[in-house]
């Protein structure tokens, strides 16, 4: 009778182990689905007609003469659209230079 309480004991941890790694891998196939269904969209997003060039923070700042500084406060304090896949940060460059030309307040002298 000690052997079977024994056994009884020890087969509990491996059903456990069992259960965590089918959950494990359901979450595993959820996360790849998003991560597929994002990529999708980033796709059709640079075949439509009207293409963006998405861009880091670092080279629009350069494309468009400005600080990194002065685009991630804009970007803030959503003034300026962004786009976010997981932790990578873009921004359409061509998009921020109309809004710069749009907002830029001249001043006549």
């Amino acid at each position: 009778m000690h052997n079977s309480q024994h056994t009884a004991i020890n087969s509990q941890p491996a059903k456990n182990a069992q259960y965590d790694w089918h959950r494990d891998l359901q979450e595993l196939k959820t996360g790849l689905h998003n991560i597929a269904t994002q990529l999708d969209l980033l796709l059709r997003q640079t075949q439509s007609s009207d293409p963006k060039q998405l861009v880091t923070v670092p080279e629009a700042a350069q494309l468009l003469g400005v600080s990194e500084r002065a685009i991630r406060g804009r970007l803030a304090r959503k003034d300026w659209p962004v786009y976010r896949c997981g932790r990578a940060v873009r921004v359409d460059a061509h998009e921020l230079k109309g809004l710069m030309k749009s907002s830029s307040r001249t001043v006549k002298v």
